[in-house]
């Protein structure tokens, strides 16, 4: 009886070991997912189907919704700020929302080109930062460009008695509309161009649509063809039937009435 006892205590003791030990792996286990973000990414992709699915629950097969140039070049300048700095669980809930980054926003080329950046600066600075910073560093140096340049043409109408103040800034006004004007031309015509590929996406897609419902209704034709036809035998072999009837009783009604005569 005691070596009994104490083989029960033993078989307690070795129990509640392994339960520490398996608790203590698997406090490891969810603190080394925490730690790799495994869990947050886990939250994401789940949030990112949900809304998925919601769209795609709203939306009809012929009713999309495309944003403009100007919504394009914002959901851009997002993406390459959350892409840049790894923010990668609201990136995926981000890309979702706008429909996709071939919807709702423009390529990197295309992007720098309707901000006027250029995309192959050597500036290891500039290389590094996103969209927004180098926007914020653009926008520093044209007003020292335009400081400067105002400057020196003050400079040039003080130096030239023939050339006034009101005449340089009147030049410069001038200047800056014909900018502006360029730069809104520019914009109208990128966003007609990108109208126009979205355009030919959705007549490619309607296309293979009408294609594949004019297949299925020829199908649908091509197998009701013979329940037809045999419909139509199975009524002209009952109106055959029915007719050889009428016959016999008409026959049997003659014969009776002869009986009837002859008695």
């Amino acid at each position: 009886s005691n070596a009994l006892a104490n083989s029960h205590n033993f078989r307690n003791m070795e129990d509640g070991d392994n339960a520490k030990v398996l608790q203590r792996r698997y406090d490891e286990i969810v603190n080394e997912w925490l730690q790799n973000g495994f869990i947050e990414q886990m939250k994401a992709k789940i949030r990112s189907q949900l809304i998925k699915d919601m769209k795609h629950r709203k939306h009809t097969m012929f009713k999309t919704e495309h944003c403009n140039l100007k919504r394009r070049i914002l959901n851009s300048i997002v993406i390459d700020f959350l892409q840049r700095y790894s923010y990668t669980d609201t990136l995926s809930v981000f890309r979702s929302e706008i429909g996709g980054e071939l919807i709702g926003a423009l390529h990197a080329s295309d992007l720098h080109k309707q901000l006027n950046l250029d995309a192959d600066d050597d500036d290891d600075d500039d290389a590094q930062q996103c969209i927004i910073e180098q926007l914020m560093h653009c926008n520093q140096r044209r007003a020292i460009a335009t400081t400067q340049y105002a400057s020196k043409q003050l400079q040039i109408g003080s130096n030239d008695s023939h050339c006034t103040q009101t005449q340089c800034q009147r030049t410069y006004q001038q200047l800056i509309d014909i900018l502006n004007a360029k730069n809104h031309v520019q914009c109208l015509l990128d966003e007609e161009r990108i109208k126009l590929k979205s355009a030919k996406r959705e007549i490619q897609y309607l296309e293979k649509l009408l294609l594949n419902t004019t297949n299925l209704s020829t199908s649908t034709s091509t197998i009701n063809k013979p329940a037809n036809q045999a419909c139509e035998l199975f009524e002209e072999s009952s109106k055959v039937v029915n007719k050889e009837e009428k016959e016999k009783e008409e026959k049997e009604a003659k014969k009776a009435a002869v009986q009837q005569v002859e008695a």
